[in-house]
């Protein structure tokens, strides 16, 4: 949301170029769609004012510079991590990242669960990814979750319903859409490049909730599923996307570089954002039917406490994986620090991850 406020400073206030009114439906229609609301919003908006190109340029630009910092602390960490006691420095990453995931997930189920049923929800979600500890696990928890939220909740909004012509013209492109990505990962199959394209798509269209979200997906994915990176590789990218400005989801640069180098990298970014970027611009021409339909809402409704289990369950699988050993209590009063911080002060992650750092250093 910084990145939205930055956004409407300078085109609402300062330019005058767009309305307030386009920023309110852009993060209306992105929280209602998977994929990273920022950069969808900002896709939305360059859309907006100059179309595709506008769109591509908009996105392009909020994304460059965080992937070009990703791939240098990439470098680093593959090429000079033994000059820097990386491993030490990681074991003090470790517990503040999931220090700071736990506090996400509670703090989104402060707001968002309010009643018993979204209790049972993000309980259900939690023990099911728990116990079965699978990418399938988590897509099944969300459509159950989806499914559980049109039965269960009823918005009191009256149902407007776009025009035939809309829903049809919407229909042809969201098919041609589909028939598109399914052809580019049937033509790349086979393919490490591809593999990492379809894995990442995937993501990028299953994502409901906000960045935190891919934690658990992606270390389903990559790390158990796939066995593509370890546990501490995997930490160490969620790291980099926490101290780099920008979206969270930027670690795929990250994860694609360590699996295919700097081709990798750019398949792995393009994949994890444009999809869901390029569904909400197709799905913009029937918002109105969308933000009102009492079915779409009542599936987000469901879909919310079930994003907050998966995210807390994340946070345990990083913590249990990183707790063993003889600092187990230094570990754990890292996590608990660093919960408490961002959970009552709010604290910066970024200073958080780097104090992590520096006592990795100096006491691991």
């Amino acid at each position: 949301m910084s990145l939205i406020a930055m956004m409407r400073n300078k085109m609402v206030v300062r330019d005058k170029s767009i309305s307030d009114d386009l920023i309110t439906e852009g993060i209306s229609l992105a929280s209602m769609l998977p994929g990273p609301v920022a950069v969808n919003v900002v896709t939305y908006v360059g859309f907006y004012v100059a179309g595709i190109a506008g769109a591509l340029v908009s996105m392009t630009a909020v994304l460059l510079p965080s992937f070009l910092l990703v791939l240098a602390l990439t470098w680093l960490y593959l090429h000079a991590g033994s000059a820097f006691q990386i491993d030490d420095i990681l074991k003090g990453i470790f517990p503040v990242v999931a220090g700071i995931i736990f506090a996400t997930g509670i703090s989104m189920g402060k707001k968002i669960c309010t009643s018993w049923r979204h209790y049972i929800i993000a309980t259900a979600s939690f023990a099911a990814v728990y116990f079965f500890n699978s990418y399938w696990a988590i897509l099944l928890a969300l459509a159950s979750s989806a499914v559980a939220g049109t039965l269960l909740f009823k918005p009191p909004v009256e149902p407007r319903v776009a025009s035939a012509r809309s829903w049809k013209r919407v229909a042809t492109w969201l098919g041609a859409f589909a028939l598109g990505l399914l052809t580019t990962i049937w033509l790349s199959s086979g393919t490490l490049l591809g593999k990492i394209f379809e894995q990442f798509s995937v993501v990028s269209l299953s994502l409901f909730g906000g960045g935190y979200v891919m934690i658990p997906i992606l270390k389903s994915m990559l790390v158990d599923q796939l066995a593509w990176i370890t546990d501490q590789e995997f930490v160490y990218g969620i790291s980099v996307g926490q101290v780099t400005p920008g979206p969270i989801l930027v670690s795929a640069t990250f994860f694609g570089y360590k699996m295919a180098g700097l081709t990798g990298a750019i398949v792995a970014t393009v994949a994890i954002f444009t999809p869901s970027a390029i569904l909400m611009l197709l799905l913009s021409a029937i918002f109105d039917a969308l933000k009102h339909s009492q079915v779409v809402q009542a599936a987000l409704a469901g879909v919310r406490p079930c994003v907050v289990g998966l995210i807390i369950y994340s946070g345990l699988s990083i913590l249990i994986t990183h707790i063993q050993g003889t600092h187990a209590a230094l570990t754990l009063s890292i996590t608990a620090v660093s919960f408490f911080l961002v959970f009552r002060f709010n604290a910066s992650n970024v200073l958080l991850i780097l104090g992590g750092a520096t006592i990795g250093y100096l006491l691991y």
